[in-house]
């Protein structure tokens, strides 16, 4: 095919290239909007599903999606689900508390004095130099500090009160020089 510059053509001529260039370019556009609508009506339809309680980012949630072919209605989806045997999100009664944040929820307690919920008779509270040292590491978890962090303030605690001279908080045959 040989190169003809536009300039070379007749009027009409030149007025159907420029026809046939301007069909590409709205065939190109086309393409992309479609696309764009296509990726919209997803999102459309995977946001009826999540209003509609169910967990599109499980198997099931994900099978149920791609089967389902009613209306995008949030009750409709419910009752076709339900059919199904599936139970949406927001039917469930609350999950089971996590094991992790209850622990954390008890040692906030624990630290600011209440009593612990093991149905034995609570320790009686550490009094003193020891008993600050201790608060200060239990304070420190309250606050989210990582453990290391609160054991780092406890020690801190007892090494601040030993470089004082406190002799409660100095274990007997260390650091009282030779033997």
């Amino acid at each position: 095919m040989t190169y003809t510059d536009p300039e070379d053509l007749e009027p009409d001529e030149q007025q159907e290239s420029n026809d046939l260039r301007n069909l590409r370019n709205k065939a190109k556009r086309a393409d992309v909007l479609e696309k764009e609508v296509e990726t919209a009506q997803a999102a459309v339809r995977e946001l009826a599903f999540l209003k509609a309680g169910i967990e599109t980012d499980t198997p099931l949630g994900q099978l149920f999606m791609r089967a389902y072919d009613g209306e995008l209605d949030t009750d409709a989806i419910k009752a076709s689900y339900s059919e199904l045997g599936g139970s949406s999100s927001k039917e469930e009664e609350e999950p089971a508390p996590d094991p992790a944040i209850e622990g954390t929820r008890e040692r906030q307690a624990l630290a600011t004095g209440a009593a612990s919920d093991t149905g034995e008779a609570p320790a009686p509270p550490v009094r003193g130099v020891k008993g600050a040292a201790v608060k200060a590491g239990l304070d420190a978890l309250a606050n989210g500090a990582p453990r290391d962090d609160a054991m780092g303030a406890t020690f801190g605690a007892l090494t601040a009160a030993a470089a004082s001279g406190d002799r409660s908080v100095i274990v007997p045959g260390i650091g009282e020089g030779p033997a």
